[in-house]
């Protein structure tokens, strides 16, 4: 054991003693053997519960932290998790649902006593990204992709580096050759048309969203599905400037009674277009969002919304990761279902 001792200058005097507690001392205190200590640390061993408790409560109790790096060169691994993000996305940083499923993820990472790393794709003047370093250098157990950046040649270098990975989104590409976990956009779609259905609105439309991206071209493909016959789809950027003046155009031109709108930036364009022209929400107009966040309970009317569990897709993401590290080979895809919440703006009087 090594004492550390602290001296307070002003007195030059010993102020306390810091003692650097070991596994050898853990398992004095529990009455196990230092291997037993060790196994229930990496946890990958079948010990009692009774047993893993004991020592769980003397590591507490004593002040005991695992050796990261002691335990990397017995192990071989790094204990470290890598989140790739990409930043070229405008506002990705401040985006609440990007946010939230770094929450999920970073839950079940501590859960399996690993510790997340955060890295953006880009290239530094080495002319390497920051993931063909992680793959290469090994720094990382495993990889939480965004899909955004897949292609042919990286699944080539994953393969390569045989590191562990899960897309955190579907993929336009390759979508059935690796692990990704997303949001069931085309069942939030299908849910917005039958509520609105369901109220009597007739003449219903879907504004926002980019085909190109494969979230809204399910959203979209949602919407459409359910119409069936004389579907309005309005291309329009998460703008809210740009969907004012789109939906000023729609409610003066076409035969429209409700809208589905891609996000919350959309509706607010399409709020702020209804009440210019003197459109009542939602007697006159419905409206249903996807995202409850982050304008979707604050406007005027309250907007129904669909609801995505980021949080829940990032758990989802992170413990398939940790099954890939653990062994199974099986490909797997993993759909979140959203929930609507209903609100003001969907509540028609038939």
């Amino acid at each position: 054991m090594i004492n550390i001792k602290i001296l307070i200058s002003s007195n030059d005097c010993i102020l306390g003693e810091f003692m650097a507690v070991t596994i050898m001392d853990i398992a004095k205190e529990v009455g196990v053997s230092p291997s037993t200590v060790s196994r229930v640390i990496s946890g990958k061993a079948k010990i009692s519960d009774e047993t893993k408790n004991k020592i769980n409560k003397a590591m507490k109790e004593m002040n005991y932290y695992p050796n990261i790096q002691a335990r990397s060169l017995a192990t071989g691994l790094s204990n470290m998790i890598g989140l790739v993000i990409n930043t070229n996305q405008k506002g990705f940083f401040s985006n609440v649902f990007f946010n939230s499923s770094v929450f999920g993820i970073e839950k079940i990472i501590q859960d399996n006593n690993y510790n997340l790393l955060i890295t953006n794709n880009q290239k530094s003047n080495e002319k390497k990204s920051s993931v063909e370093k992680l793959l290469f250098e090994n720094k990382v157990d495993g990889l939480i992709l965004p899909p955004s950046i897949l292609s042919s040649q990286l699944i080539k270098d994953l393969k390569r580096s045989e590191t562990p990975y899960v897309i955190l989104g579907e993929p336009d590409i390759h979508k059935n050759t690796v692990n990704w976990v997303d949001i069931n956009n085309y069942l939030g779609s299908i849910l917005a048309v039958e509520h609105l259905k369901e109220e009597n609105f007739k003449n219903i439309g879907y504004i926002g969203g980019n085909i190109l991206e494969v979230f809204s071209k399910n959203r979209i493909k949602g919407y459409k599905d359910t119409i069936e016959n004389d579907e309005k789809y309005y291309k329009c950027e998460s703008d809210k400037e740009l969907a004012f003046k789109l939906a000023l155009d729609i409610l003066s031109k076409d035969q429209i009674d409700a809208l589905v709108c891609n996000d919350n930036i959309v509706a607010y364009g399409v709020i702020k277009a209804a009440k210019k022209l003197g459109i009542k929400i939602p007697n006159e107009l419905g409206l249903v969002t996807f995202d409850n966040f982050p304008l979707a309970e604050f406007t005027d009317p309250e907007l129904t919304a669909i609801c995505v569990d980021t949080y829940q897709q990032g758990e989802q993401a992170a413990k398939m990761l940790f099954e890939s590290i653990n062994g199974n080979q099986t490909i797997r895809n993993t759909m979140v279902n959203p929930t609507i919440v209903i609100r003001e703006s969907s509540r028609r009087n038939k």
